[in-house]
């Protein structure tokens, strides 16, 4: 599991475009003291971005049914997955979370909120999805810290 000061040391050895990408999933969370460090970093990443980096970097199956290809790096030990949209549903709303992503350290993070929406989103639109009961805690951690970061309380 990465730790938070290998996660931004090989986020700025992609030296990709810091417009077009901001850490988002289990990272995110755990960045905000929500989760433990995970075993991977997935990039919310522009359609333009993802277009550069499908075209280079290599390609495994993701979710339940596995029949969906994402790009991955591998880099130290730690692997990097970009996602050009949220559940391979919204493209918009994935460039809206990235335009507005808090930067720390110089590496962009997707809002809390926009996190908790995309969550919701997901299981909306995955109900069956084999990791219901991850998303399910998650979206509940989310409400918690983002009605906290409502009133001002870090």
């Amino acid at each position: 599991m990465p730790t938070r000061e290998e996660t931004i040391r090989v986020l700025q050895t992609l030296n990709l475009p810091l417009d077009q990408f901001a850490v988002c999933g289990g990272a995110l969370m755990a960045e905000h003291g929500l989760r433990e460090n995970p075993n991977d970093i997935d990039l919310l990443v522009t359609k333009h971005l993802f277009d550069q980096i499908n075209a280079v970097w290599e390609k495994r199956a993701h979710g339940s049914d596995k029949q969906i290809m994402t790009p991955y790096i591998e880099i130290g030990g730690i692997t990097i997955e970009a996602f050009p949209s949220i559940d391979f549903v919204d493209c918009e709303k994935a460039e809206l979370f990235i335009k507005r992503a808090d930067l720390r350290d110089g590496i962009q993070f997707v809002r809390l909120a926009d996190m908790l929406d995309w969550k919701r989103l997901v299981l909306e639109t995955r109900p069956k999805n084999h990791k219901r009961e991850d998303h399910l805690r998650d979206v509940e951690l989310l409400e918690k810290a983002t009605a906290t970061d409502d009133l001002g309380v870090h």
